[in-house]
């Protein structure tokens, strides 16, 4: 049943990175074309963007897309490319992810009758913080997604966050647990690390609002402490965002020998092999960090921020440490209070998250969820 209803239909996914596409939403897409659907991806052009043809994925690019501008005029050519790019494509069900591609992509949809499901991957300072700007966004948003199938949430602060602010009822409303990992794909297949030194590591992108720079300097304190520690940065450098870390800044840090850049990477678990522990102190409006389920599912132990979406992933005390947001001081507590457990319990943490990761965010579950909201939407526009 489920293959004569998606054979042959035309399934779209709206992104405002192809990368993002690629390293968060492959397994949804795969696993849809398995049922013999037509995927397409449309996002702006990035090194990403050629990959998807290897899966036959089409690719179909978006010019106009400025994630972070609030030019109004740009706003409007960005609404008139999704809906001409929809109208050649007419796709029978359509996806969107983050905030420009849900609201406009919404909107284009609106005269084509094409059932959408709207996945708010987290809330971004744009509409977190109060002023102008976020009132705008909630005005999109009320208007917008009155249009759409049902509104996805990765996290449940976030659900809440819209219900309080009138945006959208909870009737319409889904909560998922994050966008799931491969816990196959990301296995631990080499022994947890023993060295006298404890390697720490961040991974994503150098943001300052990730919490980059209050790594390094934890890291730093450490060291200046006299604890045998190694602090590593893995990611992109130079990412187009306003609060982008230089790569210059990075290299100093490096000279001094605070840290070490590893550069960045495709296949993040060689060095969550090798790492005794993920640090992501961000601050920054997380949906549900990717980095810390893969850092899980390898059963490395994560210290992460009690805020929205990291605190959903790691338990504190049992996976790994929970700081508070914007606090050196009590992140290296926390890093130091990891670097004097003994290598049995950095261990038992690991193993905790690795559970953890299978019983709540297995990507097995989210395909079943993306599976199941189809079928009900194909058998209504059947019948």
């Amino acid at each position: 049943m489920k293959n004569q209803l998606l054979q042959g239909k035309k399934i779209g996914f709206i992104a405002n990175t192809a990368w993002s596409m690629y390293n968060f939403r492959l397994g949804v897409m795969k696993m849809l074309a398995s049922y013999g659907a037509e995927i397409y991806v449309v996002a702006p052009y990035d090194d990403y963007a050629d990959k998807f043809a290897a899966f036959s994925i089409q690719f179909k690019p978006l010019t106009c897309l400025n994630a972070k501008g609030t030019n109004p005029l740009g706003d409007y050519l960005l609404y008139r490319e999704l809906r001409q790019i929809l109208k050649i494509i007419r796709p029978d069900f359509l996806f969107t992810y983050t905030i420009k591609p849900n609201i406009y992509g919404l909107l284009a949809t609106k005269s084509l009758q094409i059932p959408t499901i709207a996945v708010i991957t987290g809330l971004g300072h744009g509409l977190a913080k109060k002023g102008i700007l976020s009132a705008v966004i909630k005005m999109f948003y009320r208007f917008a997604l009155k249009h759409s199938v049902k509104t996805w949430f990765l996290n449940n602060d976030d659900l809440t966050f819209f219900i309080k602010n009138n945006i959208l009822t909870e009737q319409k409303t889904l909560l998922l647990s994050g966008e799931g990992v491969d816990i196959e794909y990301f296995r631990r297949f080499v022994p947890y690390p023993d060295d006298k030194t404890v390697k720490f590591l961040y991974t994503g992108r150098f943001l300052y609002e990730k919490g980059v720079e209050d790594f390094v300097k934890a890291i730093e304190q450490l060291k200046q402490r006299g604890l045998q520690v190694e602090g590593e940065l893995l990611g992109f450098a130079n990412v187009l965002n306003p609060s982008a870390i230089k790569i210059e800044t990075i290299r100093l840090w490096e000279s001094k020998q605070i840290i070490r850049y590893l550069g960045a990477t495709d296949d993040v678990r060689p060095y969550l092999e090798n790492t005794n522990c993920l640090v992501f102190p961000s601050y920054y409006n997380e949906g549900m960090p990717r980095c810390l389920l893969e850092a899980a599912s390898m059963e490395v132990p994560a210290i992460t921020t009690n805020t929205i979406g990291c605190r959903e992933v790691v338990k504190d005390g049992e996976t790994g440490y929970l700081t508070e947001p914007k606090d050196v001081s009590s992140l290296v507590a926390k890093m130091e209070a990891f670097v004097r457990l003994p290598l049995v319990y950095k261990k038992e943490m690991g193993k905790n998250a690795r559970k953890k990761v299978e019983k709540d965010f297995s990507e097995v579950k989210i395909l079943a969820v993306y599976l199941e909201q189809l079928i009900k939407v194909m058998h209504v526009t059947s019948s």
